[in-house]
C-alpha cells in the first residue's frame, strides 16, 4: 500500500510538473526572443543561432517613455489597488460581519446577490458612462481618472465578503464591550486578522490595473507623461510592428513587476486563511 501510494504521489507530481512546464513555455518564449536581434523569433533555426542574440531590443528602446509609463503605471496601479482594497473591505464588512448582521439580518445577503448580477455585464459595457462621468468632474488626462472607476471592484468585495462569513464573532464582541466603535472594529480588529485575503486582494487589483490597456487609452488619450506602460508598449508596437524583438523587450520589462509581486505574495495565495 505505501510502495502504491508514492508510486501515486510521484506520478502526480510529474504531471503538474509537465503542465507548469506548458505553461512556462510562452513566457520563456517572449524572454528568449527579446534577446533576439536577427531573424525571427518563430523561426526555431534563428532561436537556436547563438549568434543572433544581443541587447540591441532593450537599448534601443525609448528609454525616456518606458520609464515614465513604469511610473504612472505603479502609481495608478499602487493607489488604484490600495482603495479598492479599503473600499470593499468596508463594503463586504457591513453586509457579512456578524456584528453587522445582528442588525440587518438576511438583507445583507439579498444586497450580496443584488451587488453579484452585475457580474453578468462585461466591463467594457461601462467604459462610455465612465467616461462621461470622468469628464463632467473633470478627471481626464489624470491618474484619478485611471484608478477611480475600477476602487468599487466586484471581485474584491467577494472575497472579503467570503472571508468575513466565517469571522469569529467573539472577537467584535469583545472589541464592543472595550468601548471600540464599529468602524474602530473594523480597522482595528477585523482588517489587521485578514492579512491573507488583504494580500491577495491588493495583487489580484494591482495586477489588473497593471495589464488594463482600454481604459487607460480613453481617459488618457494626450498626456504622454501619464499614459501607463500598455499604452506606451502599443505605441511600441505601431512603429516598430516588424520588430518583434522590440515588442517582446518591452513586454519582458512589463511583467518584472508582475513576477515580483507574486513572489512577495505567494504565501498568501498557498495560505489563504485569518491569522
Amino acid at each position: 500500500m505505501r510502495s502504491a501510494s508514492l508510486w501515486s504521489r510521484a506520478i502526480t507530481h510529474l504531471i503538474l510538473l509537465a503542465l507548469s512546464l506548458l505553461f512556462l513555455i510562452p513566457y520563456l518564449w517572449a524572454f528568449i526572443g527579446s534577446f533576439l536581434v536577427r531573424g525571427s523569433p518563430f523561426d526555431l533555426s534563428d532561436l537556436l543561432n547563438l549568434g543572433n542574440y544581443g541587447l540591441f531590443n532593450y537599448t534601443s528602446l525609448n528609454a525616456s517613455r518606458i520609464f515614465l509609463g513604469f511610473l504612472s503605471s505603479f502609481i495608478v496601479s499602487t493607489l488604484g489597488s490600495s482603495l479598492a482594497v479599503v473600499v470593499s473591505f468596508l463594503g463586504a464588512y457591513t453586509l457579512a460581519s456578524p456584528l453587522s448582521r445582528r442588525y440587518i439580518g438576511g438583507w445583507g445577503r439579498l444586497f450580496t446577490i443584488l451587488i453579484s448580477l452585475s457580474l453578468l455585464f462585461p466591463s467594457e459595457t461601462k467604459v462610455i458612462v465612465n467616461f462621461l462621468l470622468m469628464r463632467s468632474v473633470n478627471l481626464v488626462d489624470t491618474y484619478s481618472g485611471i484608478y477611480l472607476p475600477s476602487v468599487a471592484n466586484l471581485f474584491t468585495f467577494l472575497l472579503f465578503y467570503q472571508a468575513l462569513l466565517n469571522y469569529p464573532k467573539e472577537l467584535e464582541e469583545a472589541a464592543l464591550l472595550e468601548g471600540m466603535s464599529p468602524l474602530q472594529i473594523a480597522l482595528y480588529v477585523v482588517m489587521p486578522s485578514l492579512r491573507g485575503v488583504l494580500a491577495t486582494a491588493f495583487a489580484f487589483n494591482f495586477v489588473a490595473l497593471w495589464n488594463d490597456f482600454l481604459w487607460p487609452l480613453i481617459i488618457v488619450p494626450t498626456n504622454e507623461f501619464k499614459q501607463p506602460l500598455q499604452v506606451v508598449i502599443v505605441e511600441l508596437v505601431s512603429s516598430v510592428i516588424t520588430n518583434f524583438g522590440h515588442i517582446l523587450a518591452a513586454t519582458t520589462l512589463a511583467s518584472i513587476p508582475v513576477v515580483i509581486l507574486f513572489l512577495l505574495f505567494r504565501d498568501s495565495f498557498t495560505n489563504f486563511e485569518l491569522t
